[in-house]
Protein backbone atom coordinates (compact mmCIF):
# COMPACT_ATOMS: atom_id res chain seq x y z
CA UNK A 1 0.00 0.00 0.00
CA UNK A 2 1.15 3.82 -0.73
CA UNK A 3 3.06 5.60 2.23
CA UNK A 4 1.16 7.87 2.87
CA UNK A 5 -2.27 5.76 2.97
CA UNK A 6 -0.26 4.14 6.13
CA UNK A 7 0.16 6.95 7.75
CA UNK A 8 -2.37 7.00 11.24
CA UNK A 9 -4.39 10.28 11.62
CA UNK A 10 -3.75 12.24 14.64
CA UNK A 11 -7.50 13.10 15.76
CA UNK A 12 -6.66 15.58 18.08
CA UNK A 13 -5.31 17.72 15.60
CA UNK A 14 -8.34 19.43 13.92
CA UNK A 15 -8.54 21.02 10.40
CA UNK A 16 -9.51 24.33 11.30
CA UNK A 17 -5.98 24.57 13.58
CA UNK A 18 -3.64 24.86 10.94
CA UNK A 19 -3.24 28.44 9.57
CA UNK A 20 -4.90 29.01 6.20
CA UNK A 21 -3.10 31.88 3.69
CA UNK A 22 -5.08 33.36 0.95
CA UNK A 23 -3.97 32.50 -2.89
CA UNK A 24 -2.75 34.81 -4.92
CA UNK A 25 -3.84 36.06 -8.19
CA UNK A 26 -0.91 36.01 -11.63
CA UNK A 27 -2.82 36.31 -14.54
CA UNK A 28 -5.60 33.92 -16.05
CA UNK A 29 -3.44 31.49 -17.42
CA UNK A 30 -1.62 30.90 -13.89
CA UNK A 31 -5.49 30.74 -12.11
CA UNK A 32 -6.16 28.05 -15.27
CA UNK A 33 -2.88 25.73 -14.31
CA UNK A 34 -3.82 26.26 -10.76
CA UNK A 35 -6.91 25.14 -10.76
CA UNK A 36 -5.64 22.24 -12.97
CA UNK A 37 -3.17 21.65 -10.54
CA UNK A 38 -5.31 21.23 -7.73
CA UNK A 39 -7.29 18.18 -9.24
CA UNK A 40 -4.06 16.08 -8.87
CA UNK A 41 -3.25 16.94 -5.26
CA UNK A 42 -4.99 14.79 -2.60
CA UNK A 43 -6.05 17.42 0.05
CA UNK A 44 -5.94 17.10 3.46
CA UNK A 45 -9.56 16.91 4.68
CA UNK A 46 -11.74 15.40 7.70
CA UNK A 47 -12.54 12.72 5.65
CA UNK A 48 -9.34 11.28 5.02
CA UNK A 49 -5.65 10.82 6.95
CA UNK A 50 -3.74 13.58 7.72
CA UNK A 51 0.03 13.83 6.69
CA UNK A 52 0.71 15.70 9.78
CA UNK A 53 1.08 19.16 11.77
CA UNK A 54 2.48 22.31 10.66
CA UNK A 55 4.51 22.99 14.06
CA UNK A 56 5.85 26.41 13.14
CA UNK A 57 6.19 28.95 10.11
CA UNK A 58 8.38 31.32 11.50
CA UNK A 59 10.38 35.09 10.48
CA UNK A 60 14.33 34.03 10.36
CA UNK A 61 15.52 37.11 12.36
CA UNK A 62 17.48 39.10 10.43
CA UNK A 63 21.41 39.21 12.04
CA UNK A 64 22.64 42.33 12.86
CA UNK A 65 24.68 44.19 9.62
CA UNK A 66 22.52 42.34 7.46
CA UNK A 67 19.71 44.35 5.06
CA UNK A 68 17.37 41.02 4.41
CA UNK A 69 17.60 37.57 4.32
CA UNK A 70 16.89 36.08 0.91
CA UNK A 71 16.05 32.53 -0.16
CA UNK A 72 19.66 30.45 0.66
CA UNK A 73 20.50 27.10 -0.93
CA UNK A 74 21.83 24.67 1.87
CA UNK A 75 24.25 21.79 1.98
CA UNK A 76 23.07 19.18 3.94
CA UNK A 77 24.98 17.32 6.67
CA UNK A 78 24.07 14.38 8.67
CA UNK A 79 23.41 16.33 11.87
CA UNK A 80 23.63 20.28 10.16
CA UNK A 81 22.78 22.19 7.46
CA UNK A 82 24.72 24.63 6.01
CA UNK A 83 22.81 27.81 4.42
CA UNK A 84 24.46 29.66 1.75
CA UNK A 85 23.05 33.17 0.01
CA UNK A 86 24.17 34.25 -3.11
CA UNK A 87 23.98 37.50 -2.47
CA UNK A 88 23.88 38.94 1.13
CA UNK A 89 23.13 42.70 1.10
CA UNK A 90 25.34 44.61 4.16
CA UNK A 91 24.15 47.66 5.74
CA UNK A 92 27.03 49.83 4.94
CA UNK A 93 25.97 49.08 1.25
CA UNK A 94 28.70 46.39 0.72
CA UNK A 95 28.09 42.53 -1.07
CA UNK A 96 28.97 39.20 0.43
CA UNK A 97 28.52 36.27 -2.79
CA UNK A 98 28.02 33.08 -1.52
CA UNK A 99 28.04 33.95 2.77
CA UNK A 100 26.94 31.19 4.95
CA UNK A 101 25.97 29.84 8.03
CA UNK A 102 25.87 26.32 10.10
CA UNK A 103 22.73 25.80 12.01
CA UNK A 104 21.47 22.41 13.60
CA UNK A 105 18.50 23.63 15.39
CA UNK A 106 15.17 25.12 13.82
CA UNK A 107 13.96 26.72 16.95
CA UNK A 108 17.08 28.65 17.50
CA UNK A 109 17.07 29.49 14.09
CA UNK A 110 13.97 30.67 14.59
CA UNK A 111 14.39 32.72 18.41
CA UNK A 112 17.80 34.03 17.29
CA UNK A 113 18.66 33.67 13.47
CA UNK A 114 21.51 32.20 11.61
CA UNK A 115 24.64 33.09 13.34
CA UNK A 116 27.03 33.99 9.55
CA UNK A 117 30.40 32.37 8.98
CA UNK A 118 32.79 35.61 9.61
CA UNK A 119 35.86 36.91 8.61
CA UNK A 120 38.91 37.72 9.94
CA UNK A 121 37.54 41.43 10.24
CA UNK A 122 34.62 40.49 11.34
CA UNK A 123 32.19 40.76 8.20
CA UNK A 124 30.90 37.69 6.52
CA UNK A 125 32.51 35.77 4.86
CA UNK A 126 32.31 34.22 1.21
CA UNK A 127 33.11 30.72 0.80
CA UNK A 128 32.47 30.98 -3.06
CA UNK A 129 34.25 34.47 -4.34
CA UNK A 130 35.29 35.44 -7.76
CA UNK A 131 38.53 35.02 -8.42
CA UNK A 132 40.90 37.84 -9.25
CA UNK A 133 40.57 37.44 -13.05
CA UNK A 134 37.14 37.66 -13.13
CA UNK A 135 37.01 40.93 -10.38
CA UNK A 136 38.89 42.27 -12.57
CA UNK A 137 36.78 41.31 -15.98
CA UNK A 138 34.07 42.27 -14.60
CA UNK A 139 35.28 46.23 -13.55
CA UNK A 140 36.54 46.18 -16.80
CA UNK A 141 33.03 45.22 -18.96
CA UNK A 142 31.32 48.31 -20.57
CA UNK A 143 28.22 46.33 -21.24
CA UNK A 144 26.11 46.93 -18.31
CA UNK A 145 26.87 43.10 -17.35
CA UNK A 146 28.59 41.54 -14.66
CA UNK A 147 29.53 37.51 -13.69
CA UNK A 148 28.36 36.21 -10.89
CA UNK A 149 28.76 32.53 -9.26
CA UNK A 150 25.49 30.85 -8.37
CA UNK A 151 25.17 28.17 -5.79
CA UNK A 152 22.36 25.76 -6.86
CA UNK A 153 22.39 22.83 -4.53
CA UNK A 154 24.79 19.73 -3.84
CA UNK A 155 25.44 16.76 -1.74
CA UNK A 156 27.45 15.87 1.39
CA UNK A 157 29.70 12.35 1.61
CA UNK A 158 31.85 11.79 4.63
CA UNK A 159 32.15 15.21 5.81
CA UNK A 160 33.04 16.54 2.43
CA UNK A 161 30.55 19.20 1.24
CA UNK A 162 29.88 18.76 -3.06
CA UNK A 163 28.53 22.12 -4.01
CA UNK A 164 27.22 22.93 -7.92
CA UNK A 165 27.12 26.43 -9.03
CA UNK A 166 26.52 28.31 -12.37
CA UNK A 167 28.39 30.85 -13.53
CA UNK A 168 25.97 33.66 -14.99
CA UNK A 169 26.11 36.80 -16.19
CA UNK A 170 23.59 39.57 -15.14
CA UNK A 171 22.29 42.54 -17.29
CA UNK A 172 22.17 44.54 -18.41
CA UNK A 173 18.38 44.66 -17.48
CA UNK A 174 17.26 44.02 -14.34
CA UNK A 175 15.94 40.34 -15.63
CA UNK A 176 18.71 39.67 -18.05
CA UNK A 177 20.99 36.45 -17.33
CA UNK A 178 23.04 34.20 -19.30
CA UNK A 179 23.51 31.04 -17.37
CA UNK A 180 27.30 30.13 -18.61
CA UNK A 181 27.25 26.61 -17.52
CA UNK A 182 27.85 24.87 -14.59
CA UNK A 183 30.96 23.89 -12.17
CA UNK A 184 31.73 22.26 -8.48
CA UNK A 185 33.74 23.06 -5.75
CA UNK A 186 34.38 21.20 -3.00
CA UNK A 187 34.23 22.17 0.98
CA UNK A 188 36.50 19.37 3.04
CA UNK A 189 36.93 20.99 6.36
CA UNK A 190 38.19 24.30 5.52
CA UNK A 191 36.77 28.02 4.98
CA UNK A 192 36.73 28.13 1.02
CA UNK A 193 34.85 26.11 -1.27
CA UNK A 194 37.82 25.14 -3.73
CA UNK A 195 36.78 25.30 -7.21
CA UNK A 196 37.39 22.35 -9.69
CA UNK A 197 39.11 22.75 -13.05
CA UNK A 198 39.45 20.77 -16.19
CA UNK A 199 41.67 21.61 -18.52
CA UNK A 200 42.08 24.94 -17.42
CA UNK A 201 38.07 26.26 -17.05
CA UNK A 202 36.18 25.91 -13.74
CA UNK A 203 32.86 25.17 -16.11
CA UNK A 204 32.55 21.55 -16.13
CA UNK A 205 29.55 21.28 -18.02
CA UNK A 206 28.28 23.67 -20.63
CA UNK A 207 24.90 25.29 -20.43
CA UNK A 208 22.66 23.27 -21.55
CA UNK A 209 24.40 19.84 -20.94
CA UNK A 210 22.94 18.38 -17.49
CA UNK A 211 20.77 19.71 -15.13
CA UNK A 212 22.38 19.71 -11.47
CA UNK A 213 20.66 22.52 -9.89
CA UNK A 214 18.51 20.94 -6.91
CA UNK A 215 20.60 18.94 -4.82
CA UNK A 216 20.94 15.53 -4.01
CA UNK A 217 22.72 12.49 -1.72
CA UNK A 218 25.05 9.21 -1.91
CA UNK A 219 23.15 5.98 -2.22
CA UNK A 220 25.05 2.76 -2.79
CA UNK A 221 28.31 4.15 -3.58
CA UNK A 222 26.75 6.64 -6.32
CA UNK A 223 25.59 10.60 -6.26
CA UNK A 224 22.35 11.42 -6.91
CA UNK A 225 21.75 14.68 -7.96
CA UNK A 226 18.42 15.75 -9.48
CA UNK A 227 18.02 18.85 -11.64
CA UNK A 228 15.25 20.28 -13.30
CA UNK A 229 15.19 22.50 -16.74
CA UNK A 230 12.63 25.58 -17.78
CA UNK A 231 11.53 23.88 -21.06
CA UNK A 232 8.36 26.10 -21.83
CA UNK A 233 5.50 27.89 -19.94
CA UNK A 234 4.44 25.42 -17.31
CA UNK A 235 7.13 22.85 -17.74
CA UNK A 236 9.53 22.33 -15.86
CA UNK A 237 11.14 18.52 -15.98
CA UNK A 238 13.29 17.17 -13.28
CA UNK A 239 15.48 14.45 -14.14
CA UNK A 240 18.11 12.30 -12.23
CA UNK A 241 21.80 12.35 -12.79
CA UNK A 242 24.45 10.20 -11.25
CA UNK A 243 28.36 9.28 -10.67
CA UNK A 244 30.51 7.48 -8.51
CA UNK A 245 30.91 8.85 -5.50
CA UNK A 246 34.66 9.28 -6.18
CA UNK A 247 34.44 10.38 -9.82
CA UNK A 248 32.11 13.34 -9.12
CA UNK A 249 34.71 15.73 -10.23
CA UNK A 250 34.94 14.08 -13.41
CA UNK A 251 32.27 15.32 -15.94
CA UNK A 252 32.35 12.48 -17.89
CA UNK A 253 31.44 9.83 -15.56
CA UNK A 254 27.82 11.39 -15.08
CA UNK A 255 24.97 9.31 -16.33
CA UNK A 256 21.05 9.71 -16.77
CA UNK A 257 18.29 7.89 -15.58
CA UNK A 258 15.84 6.03 -18.03
CA UNK A 259 13.08 3.90 -16.06
CA UNK A 260 13.71 1.16 -18.71
CA UNK A 261 17.36 1.43 -19.37
CA UNK A 262 19.47 2.50 -16.45
CA UNK A 263 22.06 5.00 -16.32
CA UNK A 264 22.94 6.11 -19.98
CA UNK A 265 25.34 8.76 -21.22
CA UNK A 266 22.91 11.29 -23.03
CA UNK A 267 20.76 13.68 -21.16
CA UNK A 268 18.09 13.76 -23.69
CA UNK A 269 17.70 9.27 -22.98
CA UNK A 270 16.44 10.79 -19.44
CA UNK A 271 13.43 9.69 -17.89
CA UNK A 272 11.24 12.60 -16.14
CA UNK A 273 10.45 12.13 -12.56
CA UNK A 274 9.19 15.18 -11.65
CA UNK A 275 7.70 18.96 -13.48
CA UNK A 276 7.27 20.87 -11.12
CA UNK A 277 7.39 24.92 -11.05
CA UNK A 278 9.31 25.49 -8.17
CA UNK A 279 11.56 24.06 -5.56
CA UNK A 280 12.34 20.51 -5.64
CA UNK A 281 13.98 18.36 -2.42
CA UNK A 282 14.83 14.54 -2.51
CA UNK A 283 16.04 12.93 0.42
CA UNK A 284 15.99 9.64 2.42
CA UNK A 285 13.21 9.77 4.96
CA UNK A 286 12.51 6.83 6.98
CA UNK A 287 13.87 3.83 5.05
CA UNK A 288 11.74 5.59 1.70
CA UNK A 289 12.76 8.83 -0.08
CA UNK A 290 10.81 11.99 0.46
CA UNK A 291 10.01 14.46 -2.30
CA UNK A 292 9.55 17.79 -1.23
CA UNK A 293 8.31 20.69 -3.68
CA UNK A 294 7.22 23.90 -3.34
CA UNK A 295 4.11 24.69 -6.01
CA UNK A 296 5.12 28.63 -6.66
CA UNK A 297 1.69 29.14 -8.15
CA UNK A 298 -0.65 28.15 -5.70
CA UNK A 299 2.43 29.00 -2.43
CA UNK A 300 2.00 25.15 -1.63
CA UNK A 301 4.51 22.85 -0.28
CA UNK A 302 3.68 19.01 -1.38
CA UNK A 303 4.96 15.93 -0.30
CA UNK A 304 5.63 12.72 -2.40
CA UNK A 305 6.68 9.44 -1.70
CA UNK A 306 8.80 6.63 -3.41
CA UNK A 307 10.38 3.18 -2.27
CA UNK A 308 13.39 4.06 -4.69
CA UNK A 309 15.22 7.53 -5.51
CA UNK A 310 14.57 6.79 -9.26
CA UNK A 311 10.85 7.16 -9.13
CA UNK A 312 7.41 5.87 -8.84
CA UNK A 313 6.86 8.48 -6.05
CA UNK A 314 3.23 8.84 -5.06
CA UNK A 315 0.89 11.19 -5.92
CA UNK A 316 1.52 14.99 -3.89
CA UNK A 317 0.14 15.24 -0.97
CA UNK A 318 -0.24 19.33 0.33
CA UNK A 319 1.70 20.03 3.63
CA UNK A 320 0.88 23.45 4.33
CA UNK A 321 0.01 26.85 2.59
CA UNK A 322 3.28 29.03 2.94
CA UNK A 323 3.12 33.01 3.18
CA UNK A 324 1.36 34.59 -0.17
CA UNK A 325 3.76 36.66 -1.36
CA UNK A 326 3.09 40.65 -2.62
CA UNK A 327 4.29 40.15 -5.98
CA UNK A 328 4.61 37.17 -8.11
CA UNK A 329 5.73 33.73 -6.45
CA UNK A 330 7.23 33.02 -3.12
CA UNK A 331 11.28 31.86 -3.67
CA UNK A 332 13.48 29.05 -1.91
CA UNK A 333 11.46 26.70 -0.80
CA UNK A 334 14.10 24.00 -0.14
CA UNK A 335 13.64 20.98 2.79
CA UNK A 336 17.00 20.90 5.51
CA UNK A 337 17.17 17.86 6.37
CA UNK A 338 20.35 18.57 8.27
CA UNK A 339 18.08 20.14 10.76
CA UNK A 340 15.51 17.07 11.40
CA UNK A 341 18.08 15.43 13.86
CA UNK A 342 15.99 11.73 14.66
CA UNK A 343 13.34 12.90 14.22
CA UNK A 344 10.52 13.01 11.10
CA UNK A 345 10.02 16.88 11.38
CA UNK A 346 10.63 18.12 7.69
CA UNK A 347 12.08 21.87 8.03
CA UNK A 348 12.00 24.19 4.49
CA UNK A 349 12.78 28.04 4.03
CA UNK A 350 11.48 30.09 1.90
CA UNK A 351 11.23 34.14 1.37
CA UNK A 352 8.28 36.02 0.56
CA UNK A 353 7.86 39.86 -0.03
CA UNK A 354 4.10 40.08 1.74
CA UNK A 355 4.27 43.29 3.60
CA UNK A 356 4.60 43.46 7.29
CA UNK A 357 5.51 41.24 9.70
CA UNK A 358 5.67 38.15 7.66
CA UNK A 359 8.52 39.68 5.33
CA UNK A 360 11.53 37.98 4.64
CA UNK A 361 12.82 34.50 5.17
CA UNK A 362 10.71 32.08 6.48
CA UNK A 363 11.89 28.83 8.16
CA UNK A 364 8.46 26.10 8.23
CA UNK A 365 8.64 22.95 10.30
CA UNK A 366 5.87 19.82 9.51
CA UNK A 367 5.57 16.72 11.18
CA UNK A 368 4.88 13.96 9.45
CA UNK A 369 2.55 11.55 11.25
CA UNK A 370 2.79 7.68 10.96
CA UNK A 371 5.45 5.22 9.97
CA UNK A 372 5.32 2.65 7.05
CA UNK A 373 4.46 -1.00 8.20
Amino acid sequence: MPFISQIQPDTSVATDALPTRRYGTFGLGVVLFSLLSTSCVEHLGEESSAVGKLERDCVVPVPAGVVQLTAPTALEYPDETLFIWPMLALTDDSIVPNAVAHASDAATLCSNGPELVLDENDQPRSILPLSAAEQDENSARDDGRHLELVPVGGLVHDGVGYLFYEPTLFGPGFFDSEKLGTGLCVLDGGDDCERVTLDGSTILFPPTARALNQGGFVDHGRALVYGCTHAASFSDPCTLSSAPVDELTDPTAYRIYNEFDGWLTKPTDATILFDRPGALTVSPFDGKFAAVTLDIYSSRFELQVAPAPTGHFEPPHELFQAVTPDGLFPSGGKEHSGLRGESRTLHVSYFTDRAGSEYGLHLASFQVFGRPR
